[in-house]
């Protein structure tokens, strides 16, 4: 009769983990875990170590389940990390990118500005002439005087050095005077036309440079004159940024 109890003891435990094969995880093992101790405890014991055998295995089968679960989530956890190291270098990638970028367009257009200041320094200068003994504008200047405001003024970045001059004729004291005299007339004009007087800087320099070495009539005509040379302080600017 013993011997008969155990082996219905057996199948019962045998029987029982194919019944419930369409179970979750966590049951699967707690039925693997059951069946396990009623095997192991109907061996050792008879049917009270069957029973017995079969609540210890309930806690073996929370075991594996839960050692199956935290090996998941090891894994899961793995492949995040190496999800998340592949996006930061990415953007490390994409900000290098954008760096290199910026860098070459501001070296484009301090590259630029430095072409426009050449050609500004080559191009942009003017001449304006005076009778002798005088500072009066001829009228003949203007009209050009008037279109170069009007450039400063759609120019915010462009500013203007007036350089006063007189001929060798003459006493050297009266010629300094003479020279700036010649260029507050062309300032004044200029400011008359609404350029801002911060933008100008006047420069009487008298006899003091003659373009021509050796005096004469002719020679002394192109000393009797004003200057004008534009420059732009955009380059300094963009460098400052």
């Amino acid at each position: 009769m013993k011997k008969l109890a155990i082996v219905s003891g057996l199948m019962m435990a045998l029987s029982a983990p194919a019944a419930m094969a369409a179970s979750e995880n966590m049951k699967k093992a707690e039925n693997i875990g059951f069946g396990s101790g009623l095997v192991v405890g109907a061996i050792a014991g008879g049917p009270l170590g069957a029973i017995i055998g079969g609540i210890s295995g309930i806690f073996v089968g929370h075991s594996v389940a839960a050692d199956k679960e935290i090996e998941n989530m090891e894994t899961a956890l793995a492949q995040n990390e190496d999800e998340i190291n592949q996006l930061l270098a990415s953007n490390q990638q994409l900000l290098g990118r954008l760096r290199s970028s910026e860098e070459q367009q501001r070296l484009q257009l301090v590259s630029l500005t430095e072409r426009e200041n050449a050609a500004m320094d080559t191009n942009l200068t003017m001449h304006v002439q005076f009778r002798t003994g005088s500072s009066k504008l001829e009228s003949i200047y203007s009209q050009q005087l008037a279109e170069l405001a009007d450039a400063m003024q759609q120019n915010k970045q462009l500013k203007i050095e007036l350089s006063g001059f007189a001929d060798r004729r003459g006493d050297e004291k009266y010629n300094q005077s003479l020279s700036a005299e010649r260029v507050e007339s062309v300032k004044q004009l200029l400011v008359s036309q609404g350029v801002s007087a911060a933008r100008i800087t006047s420069l009487a320099l008298g006899e003091a440079m003659p373009l021509d070495t050796t005096p004469s009539l002719d020679g002394d005509s192109f000393d009797r004159r004003v200057s004008l040379r534009l420059s732009a302080d955009s380059l300094q600017t963009v460098a400052n940024h």
